[in-house]
């Protein structure tokens, strides 16, 4: 007769059968609890929000610590909102915060908890050594609480940073340093005593654009006026009874032990599990399958070769390989986390999202905390670019940095000498500082630096006057870069999840919603089909 399986998936590794049997039914037995608490307690919902979430999890499963197997990353955090928001057995969602990260990631946090919350129900959070990312996510929530002795870090913006031109002359070190612009500043660590007054009044005028961003968003949340904002974070931080005078916070306290409280990462792996059983038993008695949107993620530095945890072409390619070949694909949506990196690869990049333009899917691009210089760079051609009002865009320029040791060897005794057939083989010797050696990297900066202005001319339609303008190496926030014109809306992941089915012209609902009545239903399906003889439960 038939065989119907029914199948979710769930991280195990295959050594045996029989130790595979019996994992199976632990797993299975470990499903009904949670359904259990799921159909018939009130479930109130707590999520740690202590240190910053991944837009992704990189970890692979052997190598993961038992106590993150089920650790949520930004987006399955927000998912697992979305669904306690309409699921009407979860009436009240607690937070423990600390430090969740950079403002742009936070910011989609906080839109996807007002959203809980305008569903009317019950937002609370406790708050402990605060980062300001963290005080700005805890302003989203109903109820802000901290313990006795925690600040809140309301106060402006600024960072300190290191220069080592004294430490390069005392050892005697050489560079040879070509850029586009005096923006493009990493090299300035080591050419510099201090930063330039382009790189202040720039960066002065990010940070006061972020301040404002995140200022707004508080007065708003807290009901006080965005000038009582601005004027109190001239005296911040502040103790807790000063917060609490200042209406910061609502009061002093700490999560109670008489609470029952349900983590979200068991509610949000248990609702997915019975999703998944439920759309494999619909896949199978209809024979269909929905339109898809590809989230590919671009996380991380841009390299060449096989790094581990980086971003590098060769990953790129498989995962739109897999997007394009996928029939019940309609469109793509790349989520940017990257500071840049390598040319070559960035350019692979960019050749491997135009081939899947060309290949009919459209690309959405998704901005998250940065998308700046190879970051803009493999995006720039997107259909459509969505980035948060605090994401970090732009670094439109390249520079080149190569260290000379010779000076420095030849303090100790070692010394170096020559063989050559022609005077250009060792222009770029990391041995010696040639002004050959200059002139050649002058010469490929100036042509890569020619090739990115192109690229955002003709990936954001802009006059190649404008682009030549905007490829300054300055950065800008996700606000600031859409007057520009090179971002196209405002918003995070979710924003861009939209434009990507409008422009995939993507029929009906993706399978999104989680019902905890699946796995009841299908088996009872399965029962009362009088073909189906055995049922295969692969956990």
């Amino acid at each position: 007769g038939n065989t119907m399986s029914l199948k979710f998936t769930y991280p195990i590794v295959n050594f045996v059968a029989k130790p595979l049997i019996l994992i199976g039914v632990i797993k299975g037995y470990s499903l009904i609890n949670d359904v259990n608490w799921l159909r018939h307690d009130d479930i109130i919902l707590e999520f740690d929000a202590s240190k910053p979430l991944e837009d992704r999890r990189r970890r692979g499963f052997l190598l993961s610590k038992s106590s993150d197997l089920h650790q949520l990353d930004l987006r399955s955090t927000i998912e697992a909102i979305k669904i306690a928001e309409n699921d009407p057995k979860v009436k009240k969602l607690v937070a423990k915060i600390q430090d969740p990260g950079y403002y742009a990631n936070v910011e989609e946090l906080r839109k996807a908890i007002s959203n809980f919350r305008s569903s009317g129900k019950e937002t609370v959070c406790y708050a402990s050594n605060l980062s300001r990312g963290g005080y700005y996510l805890s302003s989203a929530f109903e109820k802000v609480y901290i313990n006795e002795v925690t600040e809140v870090p309301l106060q402006g913006s600024g960072s300190i940073g290191l220069f080592f031109k004294g430490l390069v002359d005392k050892l005697k070190l050489d560079f040879t340093v070509s850029r586009n612009s005096r923006l493009k500043s990493f090299p300035d660590v080591i050419l510099e005593k201090e930063y330039t007054p382009e790189f202040k009044e720039s960066r002065l005028k990010f940070l006061r654009d972020i301040e404002e961003i995140v200022f707004r968003d508080l007065a708003l949340a807290r009901k006080l006026a965005f000038e009582t904002v601005q004027k109190l974070s001239l005296s911040g931080p502040f103790l807790p009874q000063e917060a609490l005078q200042h209406r910061l916070v609502d009061g002093i306290s700490t999560p109670p032990l008489s609470e029952k409280r349900k983590k979200l990462d068991r509610y949000y792996n248990t609702k997915k599990r019975l999703d998944r059983f439920g759309a494999e038993f619909k896949h199978w008695t209809e024979q269909s399958y929905p339109d898809r949107i590809a989230v590919i993620y671009a996380d991380g530095n841009i390299v060449g070769g096989k790094a581990e945890n980086e971003l590098n072409p060769d990953v790129m390619e498989r995962a739109f390989q897999r997007a394009v070949q996928d029939k019940c694909v309609k469109a793509i949506v790349l989520r940017v986390n990257s500071p840049g990196g390598a040319v070559e690869p960035s350019e692979r990049i960019k050749h491997i999202v135009q081939s899947a333009q060309k290949a009919g899917k459209p690309v959405i691009a998704s901005y998250g905390n940065i998308a700046a210089s190879g970051g803009y760079w493999i995006s720039a051609h997107s259909d459509h670019i969505v980035a948060n009002p605090t994401s970090i865009v732009g670094s439109i320029g390249v520079f080149g940095v190569l260290p000379h040791f010779g000076r420095f060897l030849e303090e100790y005794g070692i010394t170096n000498d020559e063989i050559a057939t022609q005077n250009n083989a060792t222009y770029l010797s990391p041995l010696k500082k040639t002004n050959e050696g200059g002139a050649l990297m002058d010469k490929y900066i100036a042509f890569v630096s020619n090739r990115f202005e192109q690229i955002v001319s003709d990936g954001r339609k802009l006059p190649i006057d404008k682009a030549v303008e905007l490829a300054t190496g300055e950065v800008w926030t996700g606000s600031q870069a859409l007057k520009l014109g090179l971002v196209d809306s405002l918003g995070g992941l979710d924003e861009a999840i939209q434009e990507a089915v409008k422009r995939g012209n993507v029929v009906g609902e993706p399978e999104n919603e989680l019902n905890p009545d699946a796995m009841e239903r299908a088996f009872q399906r399965a029962v009362q089909d009088k073909c189906v003889k055995a049922i295969v439960l692969r956990v």
